[in-house]
């Protein structure tokens, strides 16, 4: 599968979703239908405009309180989750997910439970917490399950939605059938709800996993029925059209068709200011201008893509960090309340023991069963400890993993991030020899970081015959071409 495609999955539908989520029906019989109606103008135009609608959804929101209606009242807080995830504040989102789930759970409303359960699980997936994602969007998808009837059905939809989402981003090769799987159930469901505006997105997703899973005449098919029917219904619904009809060309071969599609995408996404789907198209170009023997124009969408990168990758790295602190926070209230709970069976068990003080077998009974809770209370404070300490070792290795990544990508930014991670490395070097180009300090560095000549020959899209002269060169500027000790291990050790 060509790296286009796994750039384009991590895009997903999520956008999308804020239009999708705002249909879930009623519960309450209190709710007007103004405010129903209300709200579906509200979420129509959040992405275009997210200040303004999110005063105007503040307002209905407390007028859904006046009138009791708290189901209406909890849906704003999960919609405000989902709308700031889109527009990047992931503060906000966290704090209006773990509003909406605190309030759901205090009313049992499990399908407002799950989308906000999902929607965390998808910032988790967009900052890197790949395992925690996973884990958390299966378990809005089983919250969502649990409930069969009309209301939970349009829940189980959305959070099929996320879970997909967060599939493809985590590992879209590992998890593509599965993925694929989900999106087709998702089509049932929105085909049950004989609801156009679902079967219309669930049709967007199912055509990347199409991609992903080799079938595209389905996922041309797909496309080409999408475009005829829903396109310049809004710049949006475009833009998202317009990417599933580059990708598809692009897996086809079909490169002027895909640059053509990806050109229109681009321009809505700039027009729309959203920053990680216009990363996503500039991507897709680069690499369709590639395989359409373009290489200037390829360099400068590079360019392009670089400079927006640079902007994300700071917000990235808040996103990660308040994500981390988020799942540690949730650590700690859980002890908190187990440690709350063992105070009282503490309590109450004493009281016991004081009244029924002659009832030896019974103490002793009673005895036993707090020991064994202490016991297990001890082994899930352990384990969540160490999941802790896991998460932080995470945040150390994220600097090396995005160098890595870097690497692979042979991204320009590569060599940079390199010196400001490893300054020492590079002092040696030019205090062994000052003759040294930025491409011999590019290997130097892919060396120290362990690639083989193959490696760096595949991701510097050269020969290994290049890398091999290469080497040659280095060696013998930095005098070892009468030493027998290899040139990696050297470099590795310097």
């Amino acid at each position: 599968m060509v790296s286009v495609i796994k750039i384009s999955f991590r895009l997903q539908l999520v956008v999308l979703l804020c239009f999708l989520f705002g249909n879930i029906l009623t519960q309450s019989n209190d709710t007007s239908q103004l405010l129903e109606k209300e709200r579906n103008e509200i979420i129509a135009h959040l992405i275009e405009n997210p200040k303004e609608s999110l005063m105007k959804l503040e307002r209905i929101q407390t007028r859904a309180l006046k009138i009791k209606d708290v189901h209406f009242a909890n849906r704003c807080d999960a919609i405000k989750a989902l709308l700031y995830y889109n527009i990047g504040n992931y503060q906000k989102t966290l704090a209006y997910g773990n509003k909406a789930i605190k309030e759901a759970k205090k009313n049992k409303f499990t399908d407002i439970q799950a989308i906000a359960t999902g929607i965390i699980a998808m910032q988790y997936s967009k900052v890197g917490l790949k395992e925690e994602a996973v884990k958390t969007g299966m378990e809005a998808v089983k919250l969502a399950e649990s409930n069969n009837d009309l209301s939970h059905m349009d829940a189980q939809y959305n959070v099929n939605l996320y879970y997909s989402a967060i599939l493809n981003r985590c590992d879209a090769k590992k998890y593509a059938l599965e993925a694929l799987n989900v999106d087709e159930k998702n089509l049932q469901i929105a085909q049950k709800l004989q609801n156009k505006k679902y079967i219309r997105s669930a049709l967007l997703n199912l055509i990347l996993s199409y991609n992903e899973n080799g079938k595209y005449e389905e996922a041309k098919k797909i496309n080409k029925q999408l475009l005829r029917d829903y396109e310049g219904e809004s710049d949006l619904i475009d833009m998202y059209l317009y990417d599933r009809a580059g990708i598809t060309y692009f897996n086809a071969k079909q490169s002027d068709s895909a640059i053509y599609y990806l050109n229109k995408g681009l321009s809505l996404a700039k027009k729309l200011d959203m920053p990680e789907d216009k990363m996503n198209f500039l991507e897709q170009l680069k690499e369709a201008y590639k395989e359409n023997k373009n290489p200037e124009k390829a360099k400068s969408i590079s360019s392009e893509y670089d400079n927006i990168s640079m902007q994300q990758a700071s917000n990235k790295t808040d996103a990660l960090q308040i994500s981390v602190k988020n799942i540690v926070n949730e650590n700690q209230e859980s002890e908190k309340n187990k440690t709350s709970l063992f105070k009282k069976i503490t309590f109450g068990s004493s009281i016991i023991v004081i009244f029924l003080l002659c009832l030896y077998y019974i103490y002793y009974i009673r005895f036993r069963k707090q020991k064994l809770s202490v016991e297990a209370q001890q082994k899930i404070i352990k384990e969540k400890q160490e999941k802790i300490s896991q998460l932080k070792s995470q945040l150390e290795d994220n600097a090396l993993n995005e160098i890595i990544q870097y690497a692979v990508e042979d991204n320009p930014i590569f060599l940079k991030r390199y010196k400001e991670v490893y300054p020492d490395f590079f002092k040696k070097l030019n205090a062994l020899s000052a003759e040294l180009t930025i491409d011999d300090l590019k290997c130097c560095a892919m060396l120290h970081l362990n690639f083989s000549t193959k490696e760096i020959a595949s991701y510097t899209h050269t020969s290994i015959r290049t890398i091999e002269n290469r080497k040659f060169r280095i060696r013998k500027k930095l005098h070892l071409e009468n030493s027998q000790k290899d040139l990696g291990e050297f470099l590795t050790n310097l």
